[in-house]
């Protein structure tokens, strides 16, 4: 929806950082708008892109999970759990390379015992894009499960220059 900085960068940390929950409903009401107005409403199920156990219990919640829980109330669908994080990784933002980033989460999550994948449209929401690398893993792994298509969708994006 947005670009991940200034004002939008700040409010994200207070969502996923600084305990502020009620920030879920906000931006899913808003993600949601978005979605209809895009035209981006013909999924069979929607999904998140799961933190690890350990950063769950540090945080207390999982950011993700909330803005699917959000999105999927405005939108009128169920949100499935489908992935699970087995390997805590080192945080993301604190790698900058791309390549990095794509190691760091190879092989991170694992798929959970949930309905079929197969032929499945699957919305896969996640709550920042810096490099894709995260996105592209999980939906790798609903694609390796038989999904007919995944999209991402997010609250904000790292803006890339030239893109």
């Amino acid at each position: 929806m947005w670009y991940y900085k200034d004002n939008v960068r700040n409010s994200l940390h207070q969502f996923k950082f600084y305990n502020v929950r009620s920030h879920a409903d906000a931006y899913g009401r808003l993600l949601a708008m978005h979605l209809l107005h895009k035209g981006w409403t013909d999924f069979d199920l929607v999904t998140w892109a799961p933190i690890s156990a350990r950063r769950r219990r540090e945080r207390g919640y999982d950011q993700c999970k909330l803005l699917c829980k959000a999105v999927c109330r405005e939108l009128g669908q169920p949100c499935v759990a489908t992935l699970k994080k087995h390997r805590h990784v080192q945080p993301q933002s604190l790698l900058k390379d791309v390549s990095e980033r794509r190691a760091n989460v190879l092989g991170a999550y694992k798929l959970r015992k949930s309905p079929s994948l197969v032929s499945k449209r699957i919305l896969l929401l996640d709550d920042i894009i810096t490099t894709g690398a995260t996105a592209s893993e999980c939906a790798r792994m609903l694609m390796t499960a038989g999904a007919k298509e995944v999209y991402c969708a997010a609250i904000a994006a790292t803006e890339h220059k030239g893109r």
